[in-house]
């Protein structure tokens, strides 16, 4: 209320100087009011602030944890991504020592085998003529070589008689008879047909010079006409 119109009221009840007086009382406690409820906003504001800074505070200490939290886990990750990495190359080298190592043993192997195969080439040398002769009346009239004819490696090849009639002796020497050493057999006394001079008017006589043959093995030699001398029927 303007402060005139407060003087006219008082004026009613009091005298002009009483009334501009108690006016000039009313407007300073108003004022001293207004200050006091303003002052309160501010620190109610201030309050307010506070308690939002607080809050802005305490969110800001969970990301920087959460940031923590993440950069161990990320952390982690690493670590479990380099040892992963160690143990793909730990393996990747055994398997290298592995594969190396399978590879010294089927060359062993393998010159184990040739070795074998040509002790027994050698002692087929030695024994098959007396052998033939006895058991199954071919002479050998030739030396037993070992000889290269087409694409084909022949282990046993000679020159003989049965009875009058020419033949030629082929033959392959195994340390376990097998189903395929049949076909290579085949493969071998065709190129010898095709290749080897000798062949020409003589009859092919097949012969698998072996360690060991199974029933089922010697039965089909037997049906295909194929001589097999095991060694220790020498």
């Amino acid at each position: 209320m303007p402060t005139s119109d407060m003087i006219t009221r008082l004026e009613r009840e009091f005298t002009p100087n009483q009334a501009q007086a108690l006016a000039a009382e009313l407007e300073a406690a108003h004022e001293a009011w207004m200050k006091a409820r303003d002052l309160t906003e501010l620190k109610n504001i201030v309050r307010d602030l506070g308690l939002s800074q607080q809050r802005t505070d305490a969110r800001f200490q969970e990301v920087a944890e959460q940031q923590k939290r993440t950069d161990a886990a990320f952390q982690e990750m690493m670590e479990a991504q380099r040892q992963m990495q160690q143990a793909i190359e730990k393996l990747t080298l055994a398997q290298l020592r592995t594969e190396s190592s399978i590879q010294s043993m089927r060359q062993e192997i393998g010159g184990m085998a040739n070795s074998l195969g040509y002790q027994l080439e050698n002692e087929a040398y030695r024994h098959l003529p007396q052998f033939l002769a006895d058991k199954h009346d071919i002479r050998v009239t030739s030396s037993v070589i070992r000889e290269q004819i087409g694409d084909e490696e022949v282990n046993v090849l000679a020159e003989g008689k049965r009875g009058k009639a020419p033949v030629l002796i082929v033959g392959e020497a195994k340390s376990r008879l097998a189903a395929k050493d049949f076909t290579q057999l085949k493969k071998k006394i065709e190129e010898v047909e095709k290749h080897y001079p000798a062949a020409q008017g003589r009859e092919i006589v097949p012969v698998m010079v072996v360690h060991f043959a199974r029933e089922k093995e010697l039965q089909r030699a037997e049906r295909e006409g194929v001589i097999v001398i095991q060694s220790f029927e020498w």
